[in-house]
């Protein structure tokens, strides 16, 4: 339990490295919310606490909230008493000006990381939550305007051809190798190499290292059943030909 306290504590001392996320209201409240201390409380401690226990866990949450202000007044400047409630003011006016109801990209994208990476599993509550905070209320905006724009050049006339023309290439112009048994060890065992490395370098620090190999893993063994594969080509296929044709 002790073990699991001390890595709770460092996953969110680095949280608390990050200056825009210290300046997101959600984030403070997040921090600051009674029933979050109560688990960390009844997930990182026994239930049979003495006096000594109750002091670690005192101590440990004062100096979590002791490193996130001073996170916060390391980057911001001193300002007065009058500044600091017109600040707050600003700060509950764009919270209730903000919409309650975050995008379908946003939403579709944690909901495929919290099931890929295991994020519903109990202990992963702290993470999931950091997550929650930073995709759905920092960066929301941001990656539904990238995927916007993303899919307005993917759906242009010019771009749609060239797919076309090269989907019709290979499908019938080429002659592809058959590939031996060893081949397709030595490719998998790549792939699956690659994809464990990009996972805990990208995501390693945000789910965990446990979490990024297993989903890593994961969503490399979905592609290698050749049944799903199937399915979801005649799936994308089917949607394709209704969208453009229509019925």
């Amino acid at each position: 339990m002790e073990n699991r306290r001390k890595l709770l504590e460092t996953y969110l001392q680095n949280l608390l490295k990050h200056v825009d996320i210290c300046k997101s209201i959600e984030f403070r409240k997040f921090i600051c919310h009674t029933d979050i201390i109560r688990l960390l409380y009844n997930d990182t401690v026994s239930t049979h606490d003495s006096k000594a226990e109750n002091k670690k866990k005192k101590q440990f949450v004062k100096n979590l909230f002791h490193k996130f202000e001073e996170n916060i007044k390391r980057h911001t400047k001193p300002q007065s008493r009058f500044n600091s409630v017109s600040l707050n003011a600003e700060e509950v006016a764009a919270l209730k000006s903000r919409p309650e109801n975050n995008t379908d990209t946003v939403d579709l994208l944690f909901d495929l990381i919290t099931e890929i990476f295991e994020l519903k599993e109990k202990g992963n509550f702290i993470r999931r939550k950091a997550l929650n905070l930073v995709l759905q209320h920092i960066l929301g905006g941001a990656i539904e305007r990238r995927v916007t724009d993303s899919l307005k050049s993917v759906f242009c006339e010019e771009f749609m051809v060239s797919r076309i023309e090269y989907l019709k290439t290979s499908l019938f112009d080429t002659v592809w190798p058959i590939r031996t048994p060893e081949q397709k060890a030595k490719c998998r065992q790549t792939s699956s190499s690659k994809m464990i490395h990009l996972s805990l370098a990208l995501l390693g620090k945000v789910v965990g290292k446990k979490n990024a190999r297993r989903g890593a893993l994961k969503f490399l063994w979905v592609f290698q059943n050749s049944i799903l594969n199937r399915q979801l080509i005649y799936m994308l296929l089917d949607d394709i030909i209704e969208a453009l044709f229509g019925e």
